[in-house]
Formats: C-alpha cells, structure tokens, sequence
C-alpha cells in the first residue's frame, strides 16, 4: 500500500513538472509612461492638438493677463494688424524670408508692435510673442510669460508655447499647439526675447 501511494505521489510530481507554468501580464497601452526629465518617451510620437487643448485659457489665466489664446487669436484675426488684415500687413512685412523672426516688442511702422495689437485688459497683455516665418503658408508663434524672459539671464530656459500657423484657401488660422522650453535671448533688435531654435517641445501627460 505505501508503495502504492508513493508511486502515485511521484508520477502526480512529474505531471506537475511538465505542466508550462503561467504567467499574466497586462498593458495598459493607453497610458503614456512617464519620462524621466519631460523627454517623449520612446514610442510614443507628438500629436497635434488644436491650441485651445494645450495653451492656457481659463479664467484664472485671463485675470493674470497670461491667456494664451487669446493672445494667438489677437495675432491671427485682429483686424489691422493681425495675420488676416489686408490694409496693414505689418507682420507679413517683416517675415520676408524663411528663418525671419519678428518680435512683439519691435518698433514696427506705427509703433510698438504689441501695443498696437494687444489692448491692455485683453487678458494676455503680461505675455510676449515671437514669430516666425517658414514658409509662405506656414509661421510659428511663441507665446509666453514677459516676466520670465526679464527674471532670467540670458541663455535660461523658460516655458514657451509654440503654435503652428497655416494658411489655406487664403485664410490664416492657427493649427496646432505645443508645450516647449526656449532659451532666453538678447537679440539686438530689442532687448530681450526667446531664441527660436533653441525651442524644444516637452512632454507633458495631461
């Protein structure tokens, strides 16, 4: 009888040994894994959202005067100044060649550049922009605080948004939105701004 048992207790260990084991892995391929200082993470690739998905436009941004949005549809749609004006293209003007850069606190004909186009309680008049030019239907816009590019020296880096501006059928609007860092700069034609191909985009989980 304990023979018995024990043959029966052997061949039951080498049913359990030629059994593959199993093992549960779940991914949850929705979710971005976080990276290591705001790199993209590998695999994962830039996306396209429209600027009202990634620039700032709440309330509490308009109260600070640092609405973003408002500040990109100033550039785009204001009526003298802005992308779509046809009676003082101004900026169009100084966006000659690929690579031209025009900064808000320029002296342009008429004056200080955003002084003509952002009124003082816009809800972005503590932001400064930057554009420039990469084709005949493609700027980019730089939008960001004015007192970072002041608090810090040259060469820092500060939170810059850069926005896509196309043009289609004839028509400006603004395409896309990211997040980014742009070093800070003093490039003779006024005082202080961003260097824009120093603009890095950052990921950002939302």
């Amino acid at each position: 009888m304990i023979k018995a048992t024990r043959v029966i207790l052997l061949v039951l260990l080498l049913l359990c040994l030629s059994v593959p084991g199993v093992c549960a892995a779940w991914q949850y391929s929705h979710i971005a894994p976080e990276p290591a200082d705001g790199q993209l993470p590998s695999g994962v690739g830039i996306f396209d959202y429209p600027p009202e998905e990634i620039v700032p436009d709440d309330e509490t941004s308009s109260s600070l005067g640092e609405n973003h949005l408002t500040l990109i549809e100033t550039i785009v749609f204001e009526k003298s100044y802005g992308l779509n004006a046809t009676k003082k293209p101004i900026i169009h003007n100084y966006l000659e060649e690929p690579g031209d850069v025009i900064y808000c606190s320029q002296n342009v004909q008429g004056g200080n550049l955003k002084h003509l186009m952002v009124d003082s309680s816009s809800g972005s008049e503590r932001l400064y922009f930057v554009i420039t030019k990469i084709s005949d239907t493609e700027y980019h816009a730089f939008t960001m605080r004015y007192a970072d590019i002041t608090d810090h020296a040259v060469g820092t880096e500060i939170e810059a948004y850069k926005t896509v501006l196309t043009k289609k059928d004839g028509t400006w609007s603004a395409y896309a939105s990211y997040y980014g860092y742009a070093k800070v700069s003093a490039p003779g034609t006024v005082s202080r701004a961003i260097d824009v191909t120093t603009w890095r985009y950052v990921y950002r989980p939302s």
